[in-house]
């Protein structure tokens, strides 16, 4: 491969002369890379040789050519073309004289506007008489012609370079005044040192104290959508950092500032939401996701299903989903709509996410539509949801052949209100116990006494007990009672619904990859036969009782077994068991575990497949 020497000059700095700027300092090392080289490796290189962080450190790429006798122009280098120019340059234009590559490596927290905007004082009792100062990316360089040594680092913060306390606001001049040099660069070409304000006149306020300014100094506080940074914060931080006072207007515009500079606005999300929603496609395959808008093109709906959760859900997870709905916080308010499973660990499993306006029948309709044809027909799938009347009015719409029940914890809760009921009242644990009975005789023993108060019972009549009640409903919703999952992720993703709408998608596609990554490692090191924290516990804690158990086998497929409180008669060719409990979490009872210990049978196989190891692997693989 052929290959072209260059000559790289770093750790230098340009500088303005007589108008024109000029690389100076810094070192020099000489390269020798392929013809073809891209712009990217380029660049690795150049990291390398500087030792800096390619992720951290932005760092711009120049070289000079001679147009004139006195004048000469700086090219920039910033794609595979430019590199390739810069190469046959020095090959074949100049090949006597090489061109250097020449690097600078500039500082992302200092913006340029708010330098040029700005004349920056200081303390004059660190200066001396005859006194010049550049100030250069996160570096001041103090060159004193008295001989005194003033010279320092500072933070790479930029408010730390000024001293606010030694500023006059009335009657005292300017301590000092810089100028613009170059375009990394300004020089301080006036100083004062000797105060002459009155001290009447000194103030707890500070003119150049900006909102963009105080924005820019704490913007980074921000980066992390988990943490709540309040006006009155910012206010509390400026008096305490710098020793003066700002208003809360101030304050609140700087904080609006500082997030519109990290996460942009509100409507230009909504405008690159498209742009946005191609690429998760793209790079997520089986993706769907899917924008509605009206007749004005203005946005209405938004959903989004990532292709990996599709997947898993269809081939490895219980047909049981919870949905439900919370506030968005960001400027434009909304609902956020959403669907979850759980895995067979007992873990929550992010299926879709939805935004709409409000909880309507015509949002909660234009969901489950999408959530339909996202996830295509499941047999035997089960809805879970709070009581509300949108959902109620258009689920069987477009699921027909699905079953809908209501989560218990919210029917408990509107029916203490309802009914005037006391925290610990004794009512309350015969509906609890009633709604996790397995049989129908277990919950009439316990709404028999349910019944003793008869605005309870009417109440729960009233809800339908095919809904709340496990032992009476269709379907199998195995032993999820509640949406208390789909109330975890509107916790978990309680900072990121301040975000605007693209951040809000982003908070939720890294969540999707750490709790993928982690369960996965999870399910690699796991050694037991069914995930650990669900069917394999249920399994041991079962053992024991099992142990004490007699069975009587009464034919090849029925056996009675005898506990002493239940009996059980286990049917094994309908995998089957009196007390239900088998058949409505499809993992054996204490009573299939008797039998199985009985035929020296492996109890494992009698479980259902959602539960083992192998497809929780399946699951996040």
């Amino acid at each position: 491969m052929e290959t072209i020497v260059i000559l790289v000059c770093y750790n230098g700095k340009w500088v303005t002369s007589k108008k024109m700027c000029k690389y100076e300092g810094g070192e020099s090392k000489g390269l020798i890379v392929p013809w073809t080289i891209k712009f990217a490796e380029l660049l690795d290189r150049v990291h390398q040789i500087g030792n800096t962080n390619s992720r951290e450190d932005k760092v711009s790429l120049k070289f000079s050519i001679l147009v004139a006798s006195n004048e000469s122009k700086n090219i920039k280098i910033e794609d595979d073309d430019d590199v390739k120019f810069f190469m046959k340059y020095n090959s074949e234009v100049t090949p006597s004289k090489l061109a250097p590559l020449l690097v600078r490596i500039e500082d992302k927290g200092l913006t340029n506007d708010v330098v040029d905007s700005m004349h920056i004082t200081t303390d004059s009792s660190r200066m001396g008489r005859s006194l010049v100062a550049i100030v250069e990316s996160n570096e001041v360089t103090w060159n004193n012609t008295n001989g005194t040594d003033v010279g320092g680092e500072v933070e790479t913060d930029f408010m730390d370079m000024i001293d606010f306390s030694e500023v006059d606001q009335v009657h005292g001049g300017d301590n000092v005044r810089a100028s613009r040099v170059g375009e990394y660069s300004f020089m301080i070409v006036r100083c004062t040192t000797v105060h002459e304000c009155n001290l009447r006149f000194v103030s707890d306020n500070h003119l150049q104290a900006t909102a963009a300014l105080v924005a820019t100094s704490f913007k980074r506080t921000f980066k992390d959508s988990r943490t709540i940074y309040t006006t009155s914060d910012i206010m509390r931080d400026v008096k305490h950092k710098f020793g003066f006072s700002i208003h809360y207007s101030k304050a609140w515009k700087a904080r609006e500032l500082a997030l519109l500079s990290i996460r942009g606005s509100a409507e230009e999300t909504y405008y690159i939401l498209a742009a946005y929603c191609y690429e998760l496609e793209r790079m997520n395959p089986g993706t769907k996701t899917h924008i509605q808008t009206d007749e004005n093109n203005h946005f209405v709906y938004f959903f989004m299903a990532v292709g990996a959760c599709i997947r898993g859900f269809r081939s490895s997870m219980r047909p049981v989903i919870t949905v439900d709905a919370t506030h968005l916080k960001s400027k434009y308010k909304g609902v956020m709509f959403v669907a979850n499973a759980f895995d067979g660990n007992r873990n929550l499993y992010p299926l879709a996410f939805g935004i709409g306006d409000l909880e309507t029948d015509a949002s909660w309709h234009w969901f489950f539509t999408k959530l339909h044809e996202a996830i295509g027909e499941c047999l035997n799938l089960v809805i879970i949801s709070d009581r509300n009347v949108s959902i109620e009015n258009v689920w069987n719409k477009v699921l027909p052949t699905a079953q809908h029940g209501i989560c218990f914890y919210h029917m408990k809760g509107n029916m203490k209100r309802t009914c005037k009921l006391k925290k610990h009242d004794h009512i309350l644990m015969h509906c609890e116990k009633a709604a996790k009975s397995y049989s129908i005789a277990e919950f009439d023993c316990h709404f028999s006494k349910i019944k003793r108060k008869e605005l309870v019972a009417q109440y729960l009549e009233e809800a339908g007990l095919h809904k709340w009640s496990r032992a009476h409903m269709d379907g199998r919703r195995y032993n999820v009672m509640t949406t208390n999952i789909a109330e975890s992720i509107n916790s978990v993703l309680r900072f990121a619904r301040m975000m605007p709408v693209v951040h809000l998608i982003g908070e939720i596609i890294n969540l999707f990859v750490k709790w993928f990554t982690e369960r996965r490692d999870l399910a690699l090191n796991c050694t037991t036969t069914l995930c650990p924290n669900f069917g394999e516990k249920k399994l041991r804690n079962k053992l024991e009782d099992a142990a004490r158990m007699n069975v009587v086998k009464l034919n090849n497929a029925q056996y009675n077994v005898l506990d002493g409180y239940m009996d059980g008669l286990v049917d094994l060719t309908n995998n089957s068991c009196s007390c239900r409990k088998f058949q409505l979490e499809q993992l054996p009872c204490k009573h299939v575990v008797a039998v199985c210990r009985f035929l020296k049978v492996n109890v494992y196989s009698k479980a259902s497949r959602y539960y083992t190891r192998k497809t929780w692997m399946c699951l996040f693989g």
